[in-house]
């Protein structure tokens, strides 16, 4: 009964994590409840007439595995530190993969910064004209300047479509329609 509540560390040092100040307390708090169960079943004797007159003081205990169980002991200790050498791989590479997806986050994030600055710069350029235009424009000459910048750049806007129909917003009676190239 003292043997079957206890873990296996309480007898031997089975795991090397496990040889700490309690465990060594757990062992001695076992030989101490052997040593008594001990006298208690001495004393039961003593008490039917049957004495032996002998009484315990200390039980040393020492551990004993058959060759087998040795073996399949060892077996037990080596697939453990080879799962935590496992684990530890995985950790690391866990790691290394959070890193480089990291590093991987930042340059996307660095270039969509750059890409987002340039577009931004090129929005500026290309309205720069008309803004200062209508800026600098007298009120009564603002609308001509900028139909007049208006219709000089739609042409180039136009060129670079491939194909473009429009008709007249404001009645239908005018359309402009895909020609040939001159």
């Amino acid at each position: 009964m003292i043997a079957a509540a206890r873990p296996l560390d309480d007898f031997v040092v089975a795991r090397p994590e496990a040889a700490d100040p309690q465990a060594q307390a757990a062992r001695e708090a076992l030989r101490a409840a052997y040593a008594a169960e001990v006298n208690r079943r001495l004393g039961a004797l003593d008490a039917s007439g049957a004495g032996l007159g002998i009484e315990v003081t200390r039980a040393d205990v020492s551990a004993f595995l058959p060759a087998a169980a040795e073996a399949a002991f060892d077996q037990v200790l080596t697939a453990g530190q080879t799962a935590e050498q496992t684990i530890a791989q995985a950790r690391t590479g866990a790691e290394e993969a959070r890193q480089r997806a990291d590093e991987e986050r930042d340059r996307i994030l660095v270039e969509a910064e750059a890409v987002a600055s340039e577009k931004g710069a090129q929005a500026h350029e290309r309205t720069a004209e008309v803004e200062s235009l209508a800026a600098n424009a007298e009120p009564g000459a603002r609308t001509a300047l900028i139909e007049r910048t208006y219709r000089q750049r739609m042409g180039a806007i136009l060129h670079s479509a491939g194909a473009v129909t429009a008709l007249d917003a404001r009645g239908g009676s005018r359309a402009i329609l895909p020609g040939s190239n001159p």
